[in-house]
């Protein structure tokens, strides 16, 4: 599978908020405010950061053994080593039971913070 494919696969949800809230904002002039258009800004370096670590491994590499990928994960992620390329981009930080990038960080701040800066803050 086309490692563009993946990634749209495994960021989904953030595509789409990130899209409602695109289409939210040029209905009531969002654009306008320059924090919204920072945290726009970041939720879309997490996900180009993202995409850049899948595209250049075929996928998203992860701090884990082959043996802990599920059969049906197998074609999204593979086990970090030494020749993988832009690994600090990679799923390393634990969180819970699953393991994150920094870019997965980077987006779900962006989101938060341009829910509530657009929806608490701006009420």
């Amino acid at each position: 599978m086309h490692p563009l494919v993946l990634c749209l696969r495994r960021h989904w949800p953030a595509i789409l908020a990130i899209a409602f809230l695109g289409v939210r904002a040029s209905r009531v002039g969002f654009y306008e405010d320059p924090a919204a258009s920072i945290f726009l800004g970041l939720a879309t370096l997490g996900m180009t950061m993202n995409l850049t670590v899948i595209l250049v491994n075929g996928g998203m590499p992860a701090r884990v053994t082959a043996d802990d990928i599920a059969p049906e994960e197998k074609p999204h992620y593979h086990p970090l080593a030494p020749s993988t390329r832009l690994a600090f981009l990679a799923d390393w930080i634990p969180f819970g039971n699953y393991l994150i990038s920094p870019g997965d960080i980077l987006i779900v701040i962006a989101v938060l913070s341009l829910f509530a800066w657009r929806f608490v803050f701006s009420a």
